[in-house]
């Protein structure tokens, strides 16, 4: 009985289909137009965590300033960035620049979430941190003198890779199961079955 009906839907799944195809000639090109969109939207994402901490120290901060990372800082008003920056007396010192469109993709990240990148972008991303401020930004100097203690919050990106390898692996199922159904769509264009 479960068979009988099993084939049966497969007939009428099928009909259906072809008879779609047939009374649309276009149909054809939209619909693996669709078919492809839907395999490769959300395909092989790349994720980053943010490494959120709201206490600052001179120890962290120095290896962050030695390991040329990128920093930018987000006022209540605005997100600029920082170059040349250099750390003394607990106070971070920079020159205060506009943010490089480079940097500018993943500036609002969840906290304590896998968070999505293009693998494009990823290169510049994890080299980013982030420092809040509560003060709007004072644009008129080109320099500015952050003390550690007025930073009320530090994101350092980082791959998430858990997350990333998570993707991966329900990507390739997923380009693997759309192949198999854009293969058959395929073969039931060409070859229609018959219908007794």
């Amino acid at each position: 009985m479960k068979h009988a009906a099993a084939s049966t839907i497969k007939k009428i799944t099928a009909k259906a289909i072809h008879s779609f195809v047939q009374h649309l000639p276009e149909a054809r090109s939209v619909l693996l137009l669709l078919l492809a969109s839907a395999l490769l939207s959300g395909c092989f994402l790349h994720y980053y965590k943010t490494n959120t901490t709201e206490h600052v120290s001179a120890t962290v901060m120095e290896k962050l300033v030695n390991a040329n990372k990128y920093f930018i800082v987000h006022y209540s008003d605005k997100i600029m960035g920082l170059q040349n920056v250099t750390l003394a007396n607990d106070r971070l010192q920079a020159d205060l620049v506009a943010l490089p469109r480079e940097h500018s993709y993943y500036t609002a990240p969840v906290v304590n979430e896998a968070n999505k990148m293009k693998a494009k972008y990823q290169q510049q991303t994890l080299l980013e941190v982030h420092l809040y401020l509560s003060a709007p930004a004072d644009t008129s100097h080109n320099s500015v003198t952050l003390p550690l203690s007025n930073i009320k919050r530090l994101d350092m990106y980082e791959l998430d890779a858990k997350a990333t390898r998570s993707n991966r692996i329900l990507s390739i199922a997923g380009v693997t199961v759309g192949a198999w159904v854009v293969f058959t769509v395929i073969l039931l264009i060409v070859n229609p079955p018959v219908f007794f």
